[in-house]
């Protein structure tokens, strides 16, 4: 009878040695998993960052030309050429708008280079105020009326 209590013993410990070791071996591989899913990440982080450096590089070394005939959305870095008999157009720059906003009357807010709400509300009062599309878009159009508010 007490071989058979021992035996027992000895096979429950046995068996809950095992699950443990099994319940061990298993957060190892998953914690190993984890550690090459973040350093994989981390490459991928920074590839992106290096494409990301190397664009702005780029854009700060060409010049932004644009041809246009209307005030559609543009992105910076691109070229359209519609009409060769057209002058360039050159994007102003944030600061640009807000300070020429600033002067005819329409901007109150800072002159921090960022287009945020204040900033859209104010382009699309003066479109509305010159008779333009009040899309809160500084195209050819829009760039034309306002930019005579610089100095």
């Amino acid at each position: 009878m007490s071989y058979r209590i021992i035996f027992m013993l000895f096979l429950m410990i046995f068996v809950l040695g095992c699950a443990a070791t099994s319940h061990k071996n298993k957060k190892m591989q998953d914690t190993k998993q984890l550690q090459d899913r973040v350093a994989f990440l981390e490459r991928e982080l920074k590839i992106k960052e290096e494409k990301i450096k190397g664009l702005e590089q780029q854009s700060k070394s060409q010049p932004t030309v644009m041809f246009f005939n209307s005030d559609a959305p543009v992105a910076p870095s691109s070229v359209i050429i519609p009409h060769a008999k057209q002058e360039p157009f050159r994007q102003p720059t944030e600061i640009q708008v807000q300070r020429a906003l600033k002067n005819a009357g329409f901007y109150k807010g800072p002159l921090d280079g960022k287009i945020g709400p204040q900033t859209l509300q104010a382009i699309k009062d003066f479109q509305r105020t010159k008779g333009l599309t009040p899309d809160g878009k500084v195209g050819l159009k829009t760039w034309a009326s306002l930019k005579a508010f610089l100095p």
